[in-house]
């Protein structure tokens, strides 16, 4: 007889019935609620709506006397039945699909895991954390694995930081749905943020609007000369008033100062507000006053301009004016400080960072002038008033002459020759020789050079010739015409053109001598390159498109052209 073993049911004996099980994950969950709630025991939770997702709780910051704030922040509480530290932190995977919903929530948010074994929980601003650590791949990923410092406890340590940071959140918000809220017919407002600091500016919303509804503030100034702080702030205001410096006073020396009409619509809901400071700050000019500056130094053999110079009233007092050239494209930056007796002071700075040879020639002269000393003449484009003052005293050290030539060279060829250089950081004597030898050819038509020996590539044609009336081991006049000439200067390539190269004394060197006796009538038809040795009498090149007479034919022409 077979036995069967049974197996026996295990039995509550305090509940004869089978009953439905309260999760031991629910149990987690509602204890990291419970953990939550008490840190912020002293705020009140706000109700969230069942369609909410991703989120748990939601609270409002009170103050200690029971009054609200509307300062609110919502809450992720996740809970772990043991949660174990790495590397400073603790880890915890969220979907992508969740971390792009955190960044769409208007509010901040905060993330919590709750360990539930050491019933301890830890957070971050989670908007913050994925700003901070977003990779491109995410997007191609399920989950994402969050890292929370260990040093981040969910304690009452924590509320005062997370407390700032909700109300700084609150207040942009409440100065952002103002100013886009606010209707007014004459200003608009923008608001701006940085650090702990909003910025709320006022422009008006049509040209002309300031006029039509000028905001005025009124109020009185009132300083105590009797007191080193009423005395420094009375010269600060007596300087704004003679000299149109900006004047910054604090609630000390105000009296009666009301916010002006436009800001009462901005700032309606808000109580408690008052003025804490005043700005006084110059209206600067839109007007442009074209002038032109003339140096000529003091022995009169140098002389540069400015050709225009854009000028604009930047500040104004009852003794002195400010002009300048701030904001003009131009290498020279120029102030003005006029004074009530019509005298001015100038003041002018160059840009010693630009590469454009023109600018970099008109800075050399400009320090060339004002290094000697001189004069300088202003002269006012729209009236053609001019005015004369001494250059001052300066301890400007010339520019050697030999960079001056170079920047004039390279100016005049970048004016004949149509090509444009960048003034190098670096450059060698062999550089300015070169460029002193182009502006010679562009400028009459030649170019002489010094040279013992060269290679030149000679075709079958000129070979055949060149045979016939070549006399070995003696020196005669070389003639060769070449298609075109092109040298490379400061990595811009300029090309002269047509030229002829003329040698007064030339003939071949041993080696070439020798590859002219070998050649056979197949080798004559290829280019053969022969090196030829050179007299002292220096070697010519000659551009008839650069001689003096074909350039006075082209402007001619150009001038009838035009005409």
């Amino acid at each position: 007889m077979s036995r069967k073993n049974k197996r026996k049911k295990k039995t509550n004996p305090s509940s004869p019935h089978q009953m439905p099980k309260w999760p031991v994950e629910q149990v987690r969950q509602q204890r990291s609620f419970e953990h939550v709630r008490s840190v912020f025991s002293d705020w009140r939770p706000v109700p969230l709506q069942e369609t909410d997702i991703a989120l748990d709780l939601r609270f409002e910051i009170i103050e200690p006397n029971g009054d609200t704030t509307g300062a609110e922040f919502c809450v992720q509480v996740k809970a772990k039945k043991e949660l174990k530290p790495s590397d400073g932190s603790v880890s915890y995977p969220c979907e992508v699909s969740t971390l792009n919903y955190f960044l769409e929530r208007p509010e901040l948010i905060l993330f919590v895991v709750y360990d539930a074994k050491e019933k301890k929980a830890y957070w971050i601003w989670v908007q913050d954390y994925i700003h901070q650590n977003w990779r491109p791949e995410w997007e191609q990923q399920d989950t994402v694995t969050l890292k929370i410092p260990i040093a981040n406890v969910l304690n009452q340590a924590a509320v005062t930081t997370i407390e700032q940071r909700v109300r700084w959140h609150h207040e942009q918000q409440r100065w952002v749905t103002a100013a886009q809220t606010v209707s007014d017919p004459h200003y608009k407002f923008s608001v701006t943020t940085e650090e702990n600091q909003v910025t709320v500016g006022i422009s008006p919303r049509y040209p002309g609007a300031e006029n039509d509804n000028p905001v005025i503030l009124s109020g009185r100034l009132k300083f105590d000369r009797g007191t080193p702080e009423g005395a420094e702030a009375f010269a600060r205001y007596e300087r704004h008033i003679k000299l149109g410096d900006d004047l910054e006073l604090d609630d000390r020396f105000l009296d009666g100062f009301d916010l002006p009409s436009p800001f009462t619509k901005l700032l309606a809901p808000s109580h408690g507000l008052k003025i804490k400071s005043i700005t006084l700050q110059a209206r600067e000019s839109n007007e442009i006053i074209p002038v032109k500056y003339v140096f000529t130094s003091a022995d009169r053999l140098m002389q540069c301009e400015i050709p225009f110079v854009e000028l604009r009233l930047r500040r104004a007092g009852t003794e002195q004016w400010l002009l300048s050239n701030e904001g003009q494209q131009i290498p020279f930056r120029v102030t003005a400080i006029v004074h009530k007796d019509n005298e001015a002071d100038l003041q002018f700075q160059t840009d010693a960072t630009t590469t454009d040879v023109k600018d970099v020639l008109n800075i050399l002269r400009l320090l060339s002038v004002v290094a000697r000393g001189g004069k300088i003449q202003t002269v006012f484009l729209k009236t053609t008033f001019i005015t004369e003052s001494d250059i001052p005293p300066t301890d400007v050290i010339p520019p050697p002459p030999w960079m001056l030539e170079l920047a004039e060279n390279l100016a005049y060829i970048e004016r004949m020759a149509r090509v444009r250089f960048r003034w190098p950081d670096e450059f060698s004597v062999q550089d300015a020789m070169v460029a002193k030898e182009l502006r010679e050819a562009l400028k009459t038509g030649t170019m002489t050079i010094g040279a013992s020996r060269a290679t030149l590539s000679v075709d079958g044609n000129v070979l055949r010739r060149f045979q016939q009336v070549y006399q070995k081991g003696k020196f005669a006049m070389l003639g060769l015409d070449m298609p075109s000439y092109r040298t490379n200067l400061f990595g811009t390539e300029v090309d002269l053109g047509h030229g002829r190269l003329i040698a007064p004394q030339a003939k071949l060197t041993d080696e070439s001598e020798k590859l002219m006796d070998n050649l056979d009538k197949t080798t004559i038809n290829n280019v053969v390159d022969l090196e030829f040795e050179f007299g002292p009498t220096p070697l010519i090149l000659q551009f008839p498109q650069w001689a003096p007479q074909a350039q006075n034919t082209q402007q001619s022409s150009s001038g009838r052209e035009t005409q």
